[in-house]
């Protein structure tokens, strides 16, 4: 995960929230994929190319928006202002890089960095692990959540 400055101008109620951008890469496939102990797992091939999140908390909000269509990062964002005690959100932009409905985990990644542009803009730190436990709210997902390369229960969001 990088932290990244982007300009404000991109979220419509910049002025009156705290801003985090943060970026999450994406994937090439698995380089293992399999059981461990009855659990399904995989060990994710990070690549070099990055959703971006940048994200706005407004106290006074009481759910996230977005512009684009990103259901599964919205839903994410919303399971972290209830089980993590995040603020609530106002509004949501994904630069994305990746393909969509590829295979190079951009839903992971979409997540990922919105979680953690989250927590920049709430000026708190997300763990890794908490991170993923989240997304795998959502759906299976990839473990770049983690730096480096993951053993990863990519359902039960364990490594």
């Amino acid at each position: 995960m990088r932290n990244i400055e982007h300009p404000l101008s991109t979220l419509h109620h910049a002025h009156a929230a705290n801003i985090g951008c943060a970026t999450l890469p994406g994937t090439c496939g698995e380089l293992f994929q399999g059981l461990l102990d009855d659990q399904p797992c995989l060990v994710s091939c990070p690549i070099d190319s990055f959703a971006t999140a940048r994200v706005a908390v407004a106290p006074s909000s009481q759910r996230w928006r977005s512009d684009q269509a990103i259901p599964k990062t919205l839903a994410a964002l919303s399971l972290a202002t209830s089980q993590l005690g995040f603020p609530p959100g106002s509004e949501v932009v994904i630069d994305p890089c990746l393909p969509r409905g590829r295979g190079y985990g951009s839903s992971t990644a979409d997540m990922g960095a919105a979680l953690y542009a989250l927590a920049h803009a709430a000026g708190q730190s997300l763990d890794p692990a908490d991170a993923a436990r989240l997304a795998v709210q959502i759906e299976p997902s990839d473990g770049t959540f983690f730096s480096g390369l993951t053993l990863f229960a990519h359902r039960a969001g364990e490594r």
